[in-house]
């Protein structure tokens, strides 16, 4: 083995996520959320229920939307059902949102072409 490598025992998947996470410079989850997504806006902060705290801390926002599709906005305004960038139902890959203020600043609402609610689910990251 080269000199100053060392080995590191993973005792679980989970382990094995946060080591690979700090040892490359990547991001560890601290925070999930879900929640119903219809006809009115939500944000992270009031109908996520992320504190201020949470928000200050993430760097970025996993993000996935089941059942139908969303709109959203990261740059404080509010979305309409047809103005907005769009998530589709199940995208591949799932959303990332980078950055303290955009992820502070997300708003989403139903997509108008949805035939029923959607459920977006909003991993934090640091």
């Amino acid at each position: 083995m080269p000199t100053g490598v060392t080995m590191q025992r993973v005792n679980s998947p989970g382990e094995a996520r946060i080591l690979e996470a700090l040892t490359s410079g990547g991001t560890v989850a601290f925070a999930m959320a879900s929640q119903t997504v219809s006809t009115a806006v939500l944000t992270l902060a009031d109908d996520f229920g992320f504190t201020e705290a949470q928000l200050a801390r993430a760097k970025r926002a996993f993000i996935t939307s089941t059942k139908a599709a969303v709109r959203y906005t990261y740059d404080g305004t509010a979305p309409t059902d047809e103005l907005g960038h769009l998530l589709p139902q199940d995208a591949t890959p799932p959303l990332d949102v980078l950055g303290v203020a955009n992820i502070a600043n997300l708003q989403f609402i139903l997509d108008s072409g949805a035939a029923t609610d959607a459920i977006v689910l909003v991993t934090l990251e640091e």
